[in-house]
């Protein structure tokens, strides 16, 4: 038997929230910019950015602990550890979007994933070839590609992957 992509859902009529997150379970991700700098906030509800402070947006990768409305909670490489600090929302989701547009369980054949909108730089897969699914959450599309949330198996670190596949793939 082969296995496919399954609606999860009934055809979305209002936007889906994500799941929730921690510090335990995050978002494992890129900045939506694969190039350059992104600075932080001075605290999640200042409105001054942090200039002794940045992401690297081509090496960085990040972790999502938080979602506070236009602020996302983020854990990023500073050296040989890691700071956390407040940004932009929109600097990691795409249109600054939240939530989810579409929701399926994929399974039955592996797709692949990447860091960036541009398609290039491989970020991992989603969907196994066994008889176990994945869960995907469309968050946005934007050109060739679509803006994903995925589950990560506890063996790679559990949590949840958020980064891009193409629109050819027919999640």
């Amino acid at each position: 038997m082969s296995l496919s992509v399954i609606n999860f859902t009934t055809p979305v009529m209002a936007w889906e929230s994500l799941p929730s997150i921690s510090s335990t379970c995050y978002i494992r991700t890129y900045t939506l910019k694969s190039s350059g700098k992104i600075y932080p906030y001075k605290s999640q509800s200042s409105s001054q950015i942090d200039y002794s402070h940045y992401i690297d947006c081509a090496k960085d990768e990040c972790y999502i602990t938080q979602i506070s409305g236009s602020r996302v909670k983020v854990s990023y490489p500073t050296g040989n550890t890691r700071s956390v600090r407040w940004f932009k929302t929109s600097d990691f989701f795409y249109n600054g979007k939240t939530y989810a547009q579409d929701h399926y369980w994929l399974g039955g054949r592996k797709v692949n994933t990447y860091r960036w909108q541009n398609l290039k730089t491989y970020y991992g897969y989603v969907g196994t070839s066994n008889n176990t699914f994945d869960e995907v959450w469309i968050i946005g599309n934007c050109g060739d590609a679509y803006q994903v949330l995925y589950t990560v198996d506890a063996q790679y670190g559990g949590g949840y992957k958020l980064a891009w596949g193409g629109k050819n793939l027919s999640w």
